[in-house]
């Protein structure tokens, strides 16, 4: 399909017949983007207070706890303000489900929804149809940065089976075909078979973008490079995992583009996405407020816990969510101009976060350097306790033992001598029921 029909024409007929507002509020985000700082707060505020309003007179949850902490709805004015509401667990979500519910949550088109639980307890919510719209919308405004636009023609790895269920559904086949541009690699599981069919099929369709996992375009790019098979794109869009400092880097090289990140989650509308400076990560204030806490204090410029509250959600409202992701805030402006605040860096989920015996947290990208030269098929690094590591492989056809004391020798480098590696040989590392891989977990309490 034509670039120019789908982006004026079939696409935002699609929108409209489906009754979505995401174009509506994608036109909002790309003028806001350019307020100033001033602005954007009152926004956020006046948000908020609209939110806590809600949440105050029709969920139970709320109501109960506003009573019990003496706090009236006029007490949170401000973002400053929201200290005083205690954080909101997934443990306390999934005891106080019901109570969470607004008592006219049906108003605000509610669609059940989990998240995949890789760091912990599963979480179940529910989403209002508002809160999609601004979520893609967020999500449309930060691909738009890099280049990307509607009808471009890009390869969507991804392997979450929420996102991928209805694909072979006529309806989704036919709109797919009139309203997108795209290729979809499902990146549930790859095998020799899948992959020669998956690479033949990218390389035949030639796109301008991948927008992609990380961990799923690794094995796609080690396979072509094997096979010498070469893909110049115009950019590559990661997305719901860690990216990486070498998978950027072996993305770039091989594709011979920049690479753009992207942070953002189900529970929310919120999403952080690098712009076209490719520096720190601009974030949807807009949508909601995401702050970082550390000893229970909000910190900026240094790792904290995230909290998120969610402003479009009238369904279920989350107010001071912690998600188990680790970021660092910035006050710094980017060079691109726009006021929107900024993430540094994401640290990754708190079970991404090793902590050695001595009491440092090591993020686990400072790892990554060990298995540069990584030979075999697969990895995944497991800290069981605080003095104990346990390395997963999956030998592959091309594994050599001989870079395994090379891998230990750095590991310890970091985590220090008194440190005791265990290496497992496996025949499999299981994805994640998001489809997702995970090369470094930790099993040891992070008290930030």
């Amino acid at each position: 399909m034509n670039k120019f029909i789908i982006k004026h024409i079939t696409f935002p007929l699609w929108e409209f017949g489906a009754g979505r507002k995401r174009l509506q509020v994608l036109k909002e985000l790309e003028k806001s983007q350019h307020w100033p700082k001033e602005k954007l707060v009152e926004l956020q505020n006046n948000r908020l207070k609209a939110l806590i309003g809600h949440a105050y007179n029709n969920v139970p949850y709320y109501h109960e706890l506003f009573k019990k902490k003496k706090l009236k709805p006029s007490d949170i004015r401000t973002v400053a303000d929201l200290y005083k509401i205690p954080i909101l667990t997934k443990d306390i979500i999934a005891d106080n489900f019901d109570k969470l519910k607004a008592k006219n949550i049906q108003k605000y088109q509610p669609k059940y929804y989990s998240t995949g639980g890789t760091s912990g307890r599963h979480l179940h919510f529910y989403n209002s149809q508002a809160t999609f719209d601004a979520h893609m919308a967020a999500a449309y405004r930060g691909w738009r940065w890099s280049g990307w636009d509607f009808g471009e023609k890009y390869a969507y790895v991804w392997g979450a089976s929420m996102d991928l269920k209805n694909e072979s559904t006529i309806k989704k086949k036919i709109k797919t075909f009139f309203t997108e541009n795209r290729l979809l690699i499902q990146a549930l599981m790859f095998t020799d078979e899948s992959l020669k069919y998956d690479c033949e099929r990218l390389f035949k369709f030639n796109p301008d973008y991948i927008i992609t996992y990380p961990s799923s375009l690794v094995v796609i790019v080690k396979y072509m490079k094997s096979k010498g098979i070469i893909i110049k794109v115009k950019g590559v869009i990661t997305s719901a995992e860690k990216l990486f400092p070498w998978q950027r880097k072996l993305f770039e090289d091989f594709f011979s583009c920049r690479v753009y990140d992207d942070y953002g989650g189900r529970e929310s509308s919120i999403r952080s996405t690098q712009c076209e400076q490719c520096g720190g990560y601009h974030i949807s204030v807009e949508n909601g407020v995401l702050e970082t806490i550390r000893n229970g204090k909000n910190v900026i410029g240094v790792p904290g816990k995230v909290l998120l509250t969610e402003f479009h959600n009238y369904a279920m409202p989350l107010i001071r969510y912690e998600n188990t992701d680790v970021v660092t805030l910035t006050d710094k402006q980017c060079k691109c101009g726009r006021a929107l605040p900024m993430l540094k860096n994401v640290q990754g989920r708190v079970s991404d976060i090793f902590v050695t015996a001595d009491g440092k947290y090591i993020p686990a990208e400072y790892f990554m350097v060990a298995f540069l030269e990584f030979t075999g098929k697969y990895y995944q690094v497991i800290q069981e306790k605080k003095n104990e590591i346990v390395i997963k492989i999956v030998k592959g056809r091309h594994f050599k033992k001989s870079n395994l004391d090379e891998i230990e020798k750095t590991m310890r480098k970091w985590l220090g001598d008194a440190i005791r590696i265990k290496i497992e040989f496996v025949e499999d590392i299981p994805l994640t029921s998001q489809g997702k891989r995970r090369y470094f977990i930790s099993k040891v309490p992070l008290e930030f």
